[in-house]
């Protein structure tokens, strides 16, 4: 009977679930090992790209000083564009209500 019921309420349920943890399961391990390989892999992707993102910021910044010695007026016009289109940005983001990473806030309902 209880066989019955949940083979009634599978219908109701579209869940994937990922061969790999179908192989640990049959293999006898854990499948929260799965879950713990995942996420390991997303920490180290993250990190990755932690590191290339703080190295563009460090040769951007580099990059800034050594022209701002070459062409003092063209790099400080270049930081008034950037400062006004972050403002600009900014204010538009506000006025749209939108969160400053870029989501939209959203009313519950009632």
């Amino acid at each position: 009977m209880e066989l019955d019921n949940m083979m009634k309420l599978s219908g109701n349920c579209n869940i994937q679930i990922p061969m790999e943890v179908l192989n640990l399961i049959d293999d006898g391990k854990n499948p929260d090992d799965f879950t713990k390989d995942v996420l390991n892999s997303c920490i180290a992707k993250n990190q990755i790209t932690k590191g290339k993102t703080d190295a563009f910021k460090s040769l951007r910044k580099h990059m800034l000083e050594e022209l701002e010695q070459a062409f003092p007026a063209e790099v400080e016009e270049y930081r008034d564009i950037r400062a006004s289109a972050a403002a600009d940005m900014k204010r538009m983001a506000q006025n749209q209500n939108a969160l400053p990473n870029g989501d939209v806030k959203v009313k519950g309902e009632l």
